[in-house]
Parts: structure tokens; C-alpha cells; sequence
């Protein structure tokens, strides 16, 4: 899965969205995986939740 999600990232950016944890992008790190997220969409951060509409957009700007 992380070399798929390493390649795909070569030809678009990949921008997950959760509503798990504001921590995501430190998760990430600590794990070595902070090269496969352009950035990290988090619905404690933006206010809006999945499966709402607005948080797949802001993800998408």
C-alpha cells in the first residue's frame, strides 16, 4: 500500500481527510510515512465533518 500510495503521489497529491485526530500529520511522521501526504485535512482543524460535502472540497483546493 505504501509504495501504491508513493507512486500515485508522483502524479497527483494526495490529501487525506479524517476525522480521527488533529495529530495525523505527526502520526505520520513518527512513522516514516510523513512522504506520502501533501497535507493533511482534519475536521477538528476546518470545522466540518465527514461525510459532509465542504470537507472533500477543501480537501480538493
Amino acid at each position: 500500500m505504501v509504495t501504491m500510495l508513493r507512486r500515485v503521489r508522483e502524479h497527483v497529491p494526495l490529501v487525506p481527510v479524517t476525522n480521527a485526530t488533529m495529530e495525523w500529520e505527526s502520526d505520520l511522521e513518527s512513522l516514516g510515512l510523513s512522504d506520502l501526504a501533501d497535507r493533511v485535512v482534519s475536521s477538528a482543524r476546518v470545522g466540518v465533518v465527514k461525510p459532509d460535502r465542504e470537507i472533500y472540497e477543501i480537501a480538493a483546493e
